[in-house]
């Protein structure tokens, strides 16, 4: 990035339940990268969640701010959706963090609890961000894998 400082998922708390319980789809990310490492770790034996179809477009914040850098910098103000265009399922995000954490049947490892279900969640969200490329020059420089990767290689490191 640009004049934009490079940083490091946060850190995973130091004793995560087992169950996710928040409403920060940001936290939710973390805790479920954060779990798999545990669990690769044997330090956590289930990951709850509410559904797996709920899909979303996930991107890297590093890239987003680098959009709003050059938003901001940009002569003339403007609106901007800054999105990847590309949706995966939570299902998708679990697979692949497990797979980071070197675990391949995550399905044994993850548990459905209809508590967790939002019913007024939309089925997919999905950003273009067309006007952000054409405009600003933006694009993202992580993929999906590479996100949940970088999640899943912070949490490792840090137990």
């Amino acid at each position: 990035l640009t004049g934009v400082p490079q940083r490091k998922p946060p850190s995973p708390p130091s004793e995560p339940s087992t169950r996710w319980q928040g409403t920060n789809r940001a936290a939710a990310l973390r805790a479920q990268a954060c779990a798999a490492a545990r669990i690769a770790a044997g330090r956590q034996d289930r990951l709850s969640l509410g559904s797996l179809d709920a899909r979303r477009d996930w991107g890297w914040a590093p890239d987003y701010v680098e959009a709003m850098v050059r938003a901001v910098r940009h002569e003339q103000a403007d609106d901007y959706v800054i999105a990847t265009g590309t949706s995966h399922s939570v299902a998708e995000f679990v697979a692949a963090a497990f797979a980071a954490a070197g675990i391949d049947d995550w399905q044994s490892r993850v548990e459905l609890d209809p508590s967790f279900v939002r019913p007024v969640d939309a089925a997919e969200q999905r950003g273009d961000a067309g006007k952000a490329r054409a405009v600003l020059g933006w694009a993202p420089t992580l993929d999906f894998a590479g996100i949940v990767t970088a999640m899943v290689e912070a949490d490792l490191a840090q137990l």
